[in-house]
């Protein structure tokens, strides 16, 4: 072999030798990478952002809700205005207690509460009397129905002291307002009560 062709197949074989190291590393760094790739799209390892994505989209609907109503006052409707006793000192008995309505003040003194415009706060004041056995009672059993027939239920008042709720002994008397709003062009008609929830609403006196 001549010194020419034996330093070209020096030079050869250095550029061969350098191109194998070249690809060997490359070859090496691509296969890390598919290693990492392989191994964060595992099953079991969490994509940090589609976690976050897939957290905030299932707490929604638990952030939203139907808002829950707080008011005081009740209307609904009746469909006709139901007879009752007039203001009696004796009051009516039902299931064995004894309910008297005693005063009404319409529109009550004003106070603290204050109607909002287009409408009044009526006044009534009632007895309770656990007759022959203890009794449970509570301002929510009581509303008042006007000459339409139509119906209210309790609301924020001034007078007191303000018939609460509570257990009554046998022979206990207890004795307080409920307030009742409604609008201006209503004329109250009938007390009714309503001891046991969804039970008969009873009359119990009707309104001068």
């Amino acid at each position: 072999m001549t010194q020419k062709r034996a330093s070209l197949f020096l030079v050869a074989c250095l550029l061969f030798a350098a191109g194998t190291g070249v690809f060997a590393y490359f070859a090496r760094d691509w296969s890390t990478v598919g290693q990492t790739i392989a191994e964060t799209s595992a099953p079991g390892v969490p994509d940090i952002e589609s976690a976050d994505i897939s957290a905030t989209l299932t707490a929604l609907p638990r952030a939203t809700g139907t808002p829950t109503r707080s008011a005081a006052t009740t209307r609904t409707p009746a469909t006709s205005t139901p007879t009752a006793p007039p203001l009696s000192p004796a009051g009516v008995t039902v299931g064995g207690v004894l309910y008297r309505v005693n005063i009404i003040l319409d529109p009550e003194p004003p106070g603290l509460f204050k109607p909002p415009v287009g409408r009044r706060i009526a006044g009534v004041n009632v007895s309770v009397i656990a007759v022959s056995a203890p009794l449970s009672y509570s301002f929510t059993q009581f509303r008042l129905i006007d000459t339409a027939g139509q119906e209210y239920g309790w609301a924020l008042g001034n007078s007191e002291p303000k018939l609460e709720q509570g257990v009554l002994a046998a022979g206990v008397t207890r004795t307080g307002w409920i307030a009742f709003s409604l609008p201006d062009g209503a004329k109250p008609a009938v007390i009714t009560v309503q001891p046991a929830p969804g039970g008969p609403k009873t009359p119990i006196a009707a309104v001068p």
